[in-house]
Parts: structure tokens; C-alpha cells; sequence
């Protein structure tokens, strides 16, 4: 299925806002943006609870000390409008606005309408859903009509590129096998630039660090030198506890994982094309998120920088 707008950034770049590319590819104040669902938001329909404002306001100060950006998960109505306005006062300087469900039309004209009013506020981008393909909550013509869709609610001159994310087996040029998605060719023909999410975990359990690192930090530099496509890679990273297989996570090995994710820098380009670049500045995830603690050996529960209290891991201490 053919997307309207940019394929590859560069091309048409002007007729859209350049600020999300300007914050993620700084070189003199390096960005440090991390994923973000509000500590106190659980979306079960059991168990659903709300943040307060000031519950928000206190995850903001607390990530405000190491991040300067954070990419969101979804739009809530109830709270996402308010974190908007609260992160630009705090001086947050990027946020990539997540659409959990991009059928969801309300969802679609909630993070249009904030890209309306603070684009000239804050480095802004959208990301049409997170790993919804893998999960099959929607497909790829969903995700289609959604870019058409956001497209259309925007101006010219209020277009801000867009993406989606999908797990890093998603992004093979070759087109991963999925039957049940037809016309699906590889996330590589989606959007505007590429935000794959490359959790080594997932892939080989029992490797160390170094090779861990090496894994995320090349595979993100095959897809941008194989496809011409900029990278951001949205989520990578060692938990700070829980097992996968016969590997049993620390603290320990959440820092190091981090140390050396970022000991090569922050960004590279292409050499051919220096506009084209990957963006390694977006950390996974603020806090710690007990709502999550079922799934995957309990892993999932255990990515944050901060704990369920926003009291700082080692790997936070360090960006401080």
C-alpha cells in the first residue's frame, strides 16, 4: 500500500517542521530522551487508574535531572494534554507523541491537535502505534490510513515527521514472512524516518553487554546505511531484574549495558549522505511499571532508569 508524504527524510523535509530531527541529531547540547508512561497509569481495564497532575508533575521532575525529551505510548485524554503543557514549562525540549492504537480516530485528532497548538514549543513527532503488528491489534493497511489520516488534519507548514515502532525482527529488507499482513514489504517503506526497537534480550539472553551493544548499535546502522532511512532507535537495553531463559538481570548489568551503549556517542551518519543519520540518544524506560510485572518472566516490570518510588538505578546516576 503507497504512503502519502516524505518516504526518506530529506525529501520534502521543508513542507514539514525539522525541529524532532534538530533535537535528536544535536552535537552541542546531546540529547537524552527515555520512554515514558505516567508511574502512577495502569490501562488495565481491572485495575485502571488515572495519574494525578501532581503525580505527573513529580515523574517530570524526577526524569527532568537526566532527560531533556520522552517518547509516549499513547494518547489519553484524561492526562496527555496536561503532560504536553507541564513538560514544555519544565523545559523538556523533545517529545515523540505515541498513538497506542492508530484505528482509533480520537486518538489520531488528540496528538494532531497538540502538534497544532506546541509545535512551535517543543520538538514534537508522532508515532503511529508500538508493536501493534507483532501483537495484532491492528495491521498494515491500518497503519496506512492512519498516516494518510494524520496527513490530512496537517497542514503543510504544521507537519511534523512521523513513524511507527515495531520489534527489530520487523525491520528486515528482505520482508518479514507474515502471512496475515498482505502487502506488508518491511517497515522500511513506513513513515518518515525508522524507530525500530532492538532489545538483544529478545534475540540471544545470555550474551554480555558488549556483544549485546554491538548487536543494537550495528543492526541500527545496517538498516540506515542498506535503506538510505535515519534511525531512531526507540528501545534497547538491559531490565534491571527478572530472567529471560537461564539469565537472571541486575542492576549491575542494566548499567553497564548503558555505559557502554553510549561510550561510542550518540549519533552517527552516513557517509555518502550526511543527512542521513541514527540517532542512539532514546533510553528505555523511565520507571519501573508494576502493572507490567506479568509478563515475560517479569523482565517487563523492570526497565526503569527509576524505580516504582523515582528513586535512581546506577544507569540513572550516571547521566547525572
Amino acid at each position: 500500500m503507497p504512503f502519502a508524504g516524505s518516504q526518506f527524510p530529506g525529501i520534502g523535509i521543508s513542507r514539514m517542521n525539522r525541529n524532532w530531527y534538530d533535537y535528536i541529531t544535536d552535537e552541542v547540547t546531546i540529547p537524552r530522551s527515555v520512554g515514558y508512561s505516567p508511574l502512577n497509569y495502569d490501562p488495565r481495564p481491572a485495575t485502571f487508574n488515572l495519574p494525578t497532575t501532581m503525580q505527573i508533575d513529580a515523574d517530570l521532575d524526577a526524569m527532568k535531572t537526566a532527560f531533556d525529551g520522552f517518547n509516549t505510548y499513547s494518547y489519553v485524554e484524561e492526562f496527555t494534554p496536561y503532560l504536553v503543557q507541564s513538560a514544555i514549562a519544565k523545559g523538556f525540549r523533545g517529545i515523540l507523541l505515541g498513538v497506542f492504537d492508530p484505528r482509533q480516530q480520537w486518538e489520531l485528532e488528540g496528538v494532531v491537535d497538540l502538534v497544532k497548538q506546541y509545535r512551535n514549543d517543543i520538538a514534537l513527532s508522532i508515532c503511529l502505534g508500538s508493536e501493534g503488528l507483532f501483537s495484532g491489534i491492528y495491521t498494515w493497511a491500518d497503519l496506512g490510513a492512519a498516516y494518510t489520516n494524520v496527513h490530512r488534519m496537517l497542514s503543510p507548514s504544521e507537519r511534523v515527521p512521523i513513524t511507527t515502532t515495531e520489534p527489530v525482527f520487523y525491520y528486515t529488507f528482505l520482508g518479514y514472512p507474515d502471512l496475515s499482513q498482505p502487502n506488508f514489504k518491511g517497515m522500511h517503506h513506513f513513515g518518515d524516518y525508522l524507530a525500530p526497537n532492538i532489545h538483544p534480550i529478545f534475540v540471544f539472553s545470555d550474551q554480555p553487554a558488549q556483544p549485546s551493544v554491538n548487536f543494537t548499535r550495528d543492526t541500527a546502522a545496517l538498516y540506515m546505511n542498506a535503506g538510505e532511512r535515519s534511525i531512531y532507535v526507540k528501545e534497547t537495553g538491559f531490565p534491571n531484574n527478572g530472567t529471560i531463559s537461564m539469565t537472571t538481570y541486575t542492576e549491575a548489568m542494566q548499567q553497564d549495558y548503558w555505559q557502554k551503549y553510549r561510550a561510542p556517542g550518540l549519533l552517527i551518519r552516513k557517509s555518502s549522505n550526511p543527512d542521513i543519520f541514527c540517532s542512539y540518544c532514546s533510553n528505555f524506560e523511565a520507571f519501573d511499571l508494576e502493572w507490567k510485572r506479568i509478563a515475560v518472566d517479569g523482565v517487563e516490570a523492570h526497565w526503569g532508569f527509576l524505580d516504582a518510588n523515582r528513586q535512581p538505578y546506577d544507569a540513572f546516576t550516571d547521566l547525572l
